[in-house]
């Protein structure tokens, strides 16, 4: 998040990058990796997560945090590729 934005207009910042997101499944981001030939243990490294934490997603055993979700959505845009392996519900 920009340094500059403060209170209210911080505010309204984080709710549109929220709104943007994602409610990623394992499958999802399963679907993410395989498409643009990512490893789990990469995604980990450019989420900045465990390794675990990943393949708890891709299992099912755990699904991605709020923050987690809007970093996939955005990575997944700047891949170029579809926001997880369906459309965004609305």
């Amino acid at each position: 998040m920009p340094r500059h934005l403060a209170g209210a207009r911080r505010d309204r910042y984080l709710h549109r990058m929220i709104d943007l997101s994602h409610d990623w499944t394992g499958e999802d981001v399963k679907h993410l990796c395989e498409k643009h030939g990512i490893l789990q243990r990469e995604l980990a490294g450019i989420l900045g997560v465990r390794l675990a934490t990943v393949s708890d997603w891709v299992r099912g055993a755990a699904r991605p945090s709020r923050l987690a979700s809007v970093a996939l959505t955005y990575l997944s845009k700047d891949l170029g590729g579809e926001v997880g392996a369906r459309k965004k519900r609305t």
